[in-house]
């Protein structure tokens, strides 16, 4: 009866210091996978601010008038 008890207390133990393992390793992917998603934030609104950046220089040059002769703004 002792030796069960001995195995069931080390198998509890066991199994505690893999929850414990497998807590830390959860906490660990958690906090990586945010600063992926941050860094994706953060790339998608400089391709934002890129693509307004384009459309507001288009725009200038729309409003140019145009030389005929260089056919430039």
């Amino acid at each position: 009866k002792k030796e069960a008890k001995k195995e069931a207390k080390k198998k509890e133990e066991r199994i505690a210091a893999l929850e414990g393992k497998v807590e830390e390793i959860w906490g660990f992917l958690l906090s990586a996978g945010g600063e992926e998603e941050e860094e994706e934030e953060k790339e998608e609104e400089k391709e934002e601010e890129e693509e307004k950046e384009t459309e507001e220089k288009a725009e200038e040059k729309a409003d140019k008038p145009v030389d005929d002769a260089t056919m430039e703004g």
